[in-house]
């Protein structure tokens, strides 16, 4: 197995790096060529656009697709695995939640010892200042539905790199735990005897709030707390998830739910959660661009789309939601959007 790294050149003037893992050349080619046509099919009459429609599509909406005489920039190292030497390590490194001073101490020496960093896409890019001279950095990021680079081939990478006596951090937003894959990463570390350790990172269902004001326990509002996925479907088993949630938990964290919101609040709501109870998005958290919403489980998918609140955003349903006007002590950029329907 080799690896290959690919610079995929947007129109926009923005590369994104590609890595694959490949027994050869045509193959991996083949395996970038498949991931952007998965892209293409996801604009609308892609196909009849003119050339001048196509290149605004891609440099100027906001659609992170590649123009169609795309240019791959290749580079000709390739890294056969290495059957011996002395291994290195990995570290599965939580960054925090955006804000770079939330990083540990232990994780930020992580990234000055390291070799090669993989990196997600939510990360402060300023962490990556603190690398020392000469270390690989290789972006790993995703948006939803949109994988540069698979999970299977970031553990491959991780494991690859250790084998070659490296130490290798896996930078991830937030808790490399939480929603994070570090548990197949980790798994996958084990299973082919590499050493690795965990630098737990602050979680965004946690600072995210905070910085908004809103605290995600409090002694008369909420005993209780749940962080969950907004990546949640229908069943049997999820009618009892969701009557869990919403009758026995007093503040709910939802993370990556902005798309799925108008679904997760009918289903609160269906088994018992008071359509009246506040609710909160926050936009980027914990960042200059940090734009916070506040409303009623009722409403408060109207109040996003009103306000144009996108992913990344951390969903904030509970009785907590109602301490932000007293509490809220971060100034946001965009300005403070008022409740709408939150008793104060």
């Amino acid at each position: 197995m080799y690896l290959y790294r690919f610079d995929i050149v947007f129109t926009s003037g923005e590369i994104v790096q590609a890595v694959i893992l490949a027994e050869d050349d045509q193959k991996a080619f083949n395996q970038v060529d498949d991931e952007l046509e998965k892209f293409y099919v996801s604009v609308p009459d892609y196909e009849e656009m003119t050339l001048y429609e196509k290149k605004r599509v891609h440099g100027g909406a906001g659609y992170i697709l590649p123009f169609p005489e795309w240019t791959l920039g290749r580079d000709r190292e390739k890294r056969a695995m290495n059957g011996g030497g002395t291994m290195g390590k990995i570290w599965l490194v939580g960054a925090g939640p955006g804000d770079p001073d939330l990083i540990t101490v232990k994780g930020l020496k992580a990234i000055k010892q390291a070799d090669v960093i993989l990196y997600d896409r939510l990360i402060s890019m300023e962490l990556l200042e603190y690398a020392k001279e000469g270390t690989e950095l290789i972006f790993c990021g995703k948006l939803p539905d949109r994988h540069f680079v698979q999970q299977e081939n970031i553990n491959e990478i991780l494991v690859e790199h250790a084998k070659e006596g490296k130490q290798v951090v896996r930078l991830k937003g937030g808790d490399p735990y939480v929603f994070g894959r570090g548990g197949e990463e980790a798994a996958f570390a084990v299973k082919h005897g590499i050493e690795f350790e965990v630098i737990p990172g602050i979680t965004s269902g946690i600072a995210a709030p905070a910085y908004a004001g809103i605290p995600v326990t409090h002694r008369d509002l909420g005993a209780s707390f749940a962080i969950v996925t907004g990546h949640r479907k229908e069943g049997a088993d999820e009618e009892m998830k969701w009557a869990s949630l919403a009758k026995g938990i007093d503040t709910i964290a939802i993370y990556m739910g902005v798309k799925n919101l108008p679904y997760i609040q009918e289903q609160l709501v269906k088994h018992g959660k008071p359509p009246e109870t506040p609710a909160a998005l926050i936009h980027w958290g914990t960042t200059a661009k940090q734009q916070t919403v506040t409303g009623t489980l009722s409403n408060i998918y109207d109040v996003a789309q009103k306000e144009g609140i996108t992913n990344p955003s951390m969903i904030i349903v509970g009785e907590v939601v109602k301490m932000r006007d007293q509490l809220k002590w971060f100034g946001e950029q965009n300005g403070i959007v008022n409740t709408a329907g939150v008793e104060k």
